[in-house]
């Protein structure tokens, strides 16, 4: 259960990242692996689940460039192919860990029971 919260978790993160820029005409980064890891890779202060960079890089390194371009510059995974979201939950299922915000940082055994 706390995995699949998670995985929502970091989802929505990641559809946070569409305000970053992509859709406004501006300039837009040719995708590449190493940039899509680091883009799901990326966590802030509360976060309860981390993307492991070096895994994320393995699962979308056979992603389709266009794929790719839409993790770097819009972020929204919807998006995506249906190949590209499977491998983008591969990368959040098989890559993601728990944070120390995980268990809202208590270290009396409690664990934070709000939903993000």
């Amino acid at each position: 259960m706390k995995k699949v919260l998670g995985i929502l978790a970091v989802s929505a993160a990641l559809v946070g990242f569409s305000a970053c820029g992509g859709d406004d005409g501006g300039s837009s980064v040719q995708g590449t692996p190493e940039l899509a890891a680091d883009k799901i890779s990326q966590t802030k202060e509360g976060d309860v689940f981390a993307v492991d960079r070096d895994c994320a890089l393995e699962t979308f390194a056979d992603m389709s460039q266009d794929d790719l371009n839409i993790i770097v510059n819009d972020g929204d995974a919807e998006k995506l192919s249906e190949e590209g979201q499977a491998m983008y939950l591969s990368a959040l299922k098989d890559c993601a860990t728990e944070t120390d915000a995980a268990d809202g940082g208590a270290d009396d055994g409690s664990a934070d029971t709000t939903m993000p």
